[in-house]
């Protein structure tokens, strides 16, 4: 059987890294059977279930796990590197966040983060980056979900949401 090489993978990262339509969604509002132990996500999943809403990213870094490294996400550090190195260096990593701040958004409690490409807004709504389902003519592709304990949120306060994908 063919093998991806790690060239492959540090090739989709960059091509992930330099898309623009990459939107964070966040959804779920109905309680988990267990809120202190969500259920594991699907991999067949092709939605965010119950979406609140989609905002734009607003920083992304082709990484590589590196125990010094600035950056920290579930339980790993990671060094940022620059595009003209991922291939050396082996990148094939995509660290990617953005910020809800305060009431920008419904102020509804989510069980869900996504990460989609390609999403598409309706005419009208296409210069915003944040979007409500009402305001989105196609979602594009889910390319990450996570289920998490229950994020309630308040006026008076910021989510930094922040995945890193694997390539």
């Amino acid at each position: 059987m063919a093998i991806s090489t790690v060239y492959g993978h540090v090739s989709r990262a960059l091509q992930f890294h330099s898309l623009d339509a990459v939107w964070f969604c966040i959804g779920r509002t109905t309680v988990w059977t267990n809120e202190a132990a969500p259920p594991a996500p699907d991999v067949n999943q092709q939605e965010v279930e119950e979406v609140v809403a989609f905002k734009k990213w607003m920083e992304k870094k082709i990484v590589v796990p590196d125990a010094g490294g600035a950056i920290f996400y579930m339980g790993q550090n990671y060094r940022e590197v620059t595009t003209g190195n991922a291939e050396s260096e082996k990148a094939r990593w995509v660290y990617v966040s953005t910020t809800l701040v305060g009431a920008e958004i419904s102020l509804a409690s989510f069980r869900q983060v996504g990460l989609y490409t390609g999403l598409t807004a309706k005419t009208g709504f296409t210069s915003k980056n944040i979007l409500i389902p009402s305001e989105v003519q196609d979602t594009g592709l889910l390319e990450v979900i996570d289920n998490r304990r229950v994020t309630h949120r308040q006026a008076d306060q910021s989510e930094k949401l922040s995945l890193v994908v694997e390539f």
